[in-house]
């Protein structure tokens, strides 16, 4: 288990690694002019819930007991695994 500020620290540092994917999707988006808008906007969307929900865990974690720590720490890894995948379908999308 790592310790709190240093993971806490790396959370900080994946929501700016995310805001700054985030961008990046969004300025594909709309360079693209035509096509599936619509959806990849649905997308971009619900990456930024995920990034607001990872930015609420993190609270979560600064303020928790020590006995929560390991548990919050896991949650923290998968919720970012889930955006990584995320964030890989749609990039995906243009580089096909």
């Amino acid at each position: 288990m790592m310790p709190r500020n240093d993971f806490t620290g790396q959370m900080v540092a994946n929501l700016k690694l995310w805001s700054t994917q985030i961008a990046e999707i969004q300025t594909r988006v709309d360079e693209s002019g035509s096509g599936p808008q619509g959806k990849l906007k649905d997308v971009l969307a619900a990456l930024r819930l995920q990034q607001t929900a990872y930015q609420r865990h993190m609270g979560k974690l600064r303020n928790a007991g020590d006995e929560l720590l390991p548990d919050l720490q896991r949650d923290s890894d998968r919720m970012a695994a889930e955006f990584s995948w995320s964030y890989a379908q749609v990039s995906r999308r243009f580089d096909a």
